[in-house]
């Protein structure tokens, strides 16, 4: 789990922070504790004032969402490249192999690797390691599927 900090008007002196685990799960929190409910949330400034705020995806969900307060958006950080999203996402093709089961195996490992491209540095080495986790699970799905489909 990895938490990120906005940086919003009127929560100067308050920490507002998103977590989100290696299985995309996301959670809003303030002052390092949860909002009494998750979706859209109601949240009170520095000065007393309450605003109403809520997550925004960015890149179909599988990035650190964007914060939407008072009609504006923040971000956390700098949202990943679409193409770091494309490259991440690829085993999600495993579908094509055997539907259900393959799309589930590839959005999990989509979600992993778009966790290391967040937090592996440099880039490059980042690049390397989710490239070598989609050789490895798409050849290994091929293997499994090939042997299941001789039996």
């Amino acid at each position: 789990m990895v938490r990120y900090a906005y940086d919003v008007p009127g929560f100067e002196d308050r920490s507002l922070e998103v977590e989100v685990t290696t299985l995309g799960t996301k959670r809003l929190f303030l002052d390092g504790a949860p909002p009494p409910r998750q979706g859209s949330f109601t949240l009170t400034r520095t000065d007393g004032t309450q605003v109403e705020a809520r997550f925004t995806a960015v890149n179909l969900g599988l990035d650190v969402p964007q914060l939407l307060v008072e009609g504006r958006t923040y971000d956390a950080v700098a949202p990943l490249p679409g193409w770091h999203v494309a490259w991440a996402a690829a085993p999600v093709l495993l579908v094509f192999v055997s539907c259900l089961v393959g799309l589930v195996v590839g959005v999990l490992v989509g979600f992993v690797n778009i966790q290391i491209l967040r937090r592996v540095e440099p880039p490059w080495r980042a690049l390397l390691v989710t490239g070598a986790i989609n050789v490895v699970v798409v050849g290994g799905w091929l293997t499994v599927a090939s042997i299941l489909m001789d039996l």
